[in-house]
């Protein structure tokens, strides 16, 4: 659970956090802070023909098949993207509640965890045409930020 930080009712950061939530918290955030504040997200790399196994996926559930067929340990995880899934299309479904958070002020980590060379920097710099994790936050987090000067003048 959040620890929480009283604020004064005249200080800048209670009026910010004011103007920012509109005097009330959302029920993205609400879900977000009060639910499960840590999500594990898999992308399945496209297999370049060098692995062993297949990872098999089940709505929610991702899986090892050995050369044998046979199914490994399968571990239950938030979400599953699949090997054609962009890193801007798993941005738009699993990350800007997260940029909404950081607004807020909660303090928020993108985590990513993996083998030599199974994704991490792509999805963290991207490449070409495929806009990495770091740019979209960063544009997100500009975007809101603006939407919010324009339609609060005294943020």
């Amino acid at each position: 659970m959040y620890g929480t930080k009283s604020l004064n009712s005249s200080s800048p950061a209670k009026r910010m956090h004011s103007t920012l939530i509109g005097g009330r918290a959302s029920s993205e955030l609400d879900a977000l802070v009060k639910g499960v504040p840590l999500q594990c997200v898999v992308r399945v790399k496209p297999n370049n023909g060098f692995q062993k196994e297949t990872v098999k996926v089940n709505e929610n559930r991702v899986g090892l098949v050995d050369a044998n067929g046979r199914l490994g340990e399968e571990f239950e995880v938030s979400e599953v993207f699949g090997q054609s899934a962009t890193t801007t299309m798993i941005f738009n479904q699993s990350l800007p509640a997260y940029v909404r958070a950081m607004i807020e002020g909660v303090n928020v980590s993108v985590f990513l965890y993996g083998a030599t060379g199974s994704g991490k920097t792509h999805t963290m710099e991207g490449k070409g045409a495929d806009t990495g994790i770091v740019q979209l936050i960063s544009d997100n987090l500009f975007n809101v930020l603006e939407e919010k000067r324009y339609s609060n003048p005294s943020f």
